[in-house]
């Protein structure tokens, strides 16, 4: 989404302009991003339409008590969408993630950057923060 945690801008041929922190973020863990074309429907449409999905779906006439049991709901709703066949991507949306998952798995580097990301040093202050 070009989010600005992610992406600075877009240089003169168009290729993104990455925040530092996220560039070396891709770099150490060795994935990269594929950002969606700025203003531009079809590809933020797929987005968007889970969204509304979620909320055609699941939101309408429900009612919580509170965030846990929204979570609480929110997770057993996934969790049979994820099990029932969607004409929309012609098969079991679990079935087919774990297939394709299982293509790109690897194991993450051990390097000292990694096990930054994974474990980071705290310091907390006086007053808690």
């Amino acid at each position: 989404d070009n989010m600005k945690s992610v992406v600075l801008h877009r240089d003169l041929e168009g290729h993104p302009v990455w925040q530092k922190d996220y560039e070396v973020f891709m770099k150490n863990l060795g994935f990269e991003t594929k950002l969606c074309k700025p203003r531009h429907p079809f590809t933020k449409g797929k987005v968007e339409r889970l969204v509304r999905f979620v909320k055609d779906n699941f939101l309408a006439g429900r009612v919580f008590y509170h965030v846990t049991d929204l979570n609480w709901q929110a997770l057993e709703w996934c969790n049979r969408q994820n099990g029932t066949y969607h004409r929309a991507v012609d098969g079991v949306p679990q079935q087919i993630h774990g297939v394709v998952c299982r293509e790109q798995l690897r194991t993450l580097p051990e390097t000292e950057s990694v096990r930054l990301y994974l474990c980071p040093e705290r310091r907390i202050s006086f007053d808690g923060f």
